[in-house]
């Protein structure tokens, strides 16, 4: 398998993204992804040259001429004193170390700079998330072993 670093493996992520049909397959040297979008499952053939299956982000499409779009925005009851600690990149939140382990945090605890508040684990590898503020967790937006993408606010913090 090719070494990739975080950023290539970013890069291609966002290029499968951009690309508008309904099955692709990369292949860089022996790795081989393929992204499949739409409800019906790969075929045997498909599923046997594949090594690796990314989710495929939806295509938003705009909103009809002379509507508006909706405007919704998850973030709208954040106060705007609140850090966000954001998903450096794609890829599986952990708000443990391991499955017996407790959280590294939970809303209301304090938290001092430097501070690990979960992992983000691309293709085994675990990249550490800290705080960069003093405070206290306010809110947790992520579960548990949920896929996450680049910039994705993961968790708030209120700043002491």
């Amino acid at each position: 398998m090719p070494d990739l670093s975080f950023a290539e493996v970013e890069e291609l992520l966002r290029l499968v993204q951009r690309i508008e049909g309904c099955d692709v397959t990369l292949t860089w040297g022996d790795l081989s992804v393929h992204v499949h979008r739409g409800g019906a499952a790969a075929t045997p053939a498909t599923a046997a040259r594949t090594s690796t299956d990314v989710p495929a982000q939806p295509v938003v499409e705009p909103a009809p001429r002379g509507q508006s779009a909706p405007t919704t925005n998850p973030f709208a009851d954040v106060p705007e004193h609140w850090v966000s600690i954001e998903a450096p990149m794609v890829g599986t939140f952990y708000r443990t170390s391991a499955p017996e382990e407790p959280p590294f945090v939970e809303v209301g605890d304090d938290v001092e700079p430097g501070a690990t508040v979960g992992l983000v684990e691309v293709m085994k590898l675990f990249t550490e998330l800290t705080c960069d503020v003093a405070g206290k967790v306010a809110r947790i937006d992520v579960d548990n072993g949920a896929f996450v993408e680049y910039g994705q606010p993961l968790l708030w913090i209120e700043p002491a």
